[in-house]
């Protein structure tokens, strides 16, 4: 279910009204312990990188890439 989640959340894949349901209460159940998933971990590592003024001017001085050690984690594949 999780893939699928993210597969909805990075690819606008649509999902089942059951399924849309839950993740309705999968995120509101994440946000209300403060905790991130997986894919909020990638997003948000992004979100830093991109905002004008922040990390991200710092880093793009220094090296052009940046290396994600758990890049495999993503694969959809098994």
């Amino acid at each position: 279910m999780l893939s699928r989640f993210g597969r909805h959340r990075f690819r606008d894949h649509p999902l089942q009204p059951d399924e849309a349901r839950l993740y309705r209460e999968y995120v509101a159940w994440i946000a209300h312990r403060n905790m991130v998933d997986f894919d909020d971990l990638i997003v948000k590592a992004e979100s830093l990188l991109r905002h004008p003024g922040g990390i991200c001017r710092c880093d793009r001085r220094r090296a052009g890439y940046l290396i994600v050690d758990e890049f495999p984690w993503t694969s959809t594949r098994q």
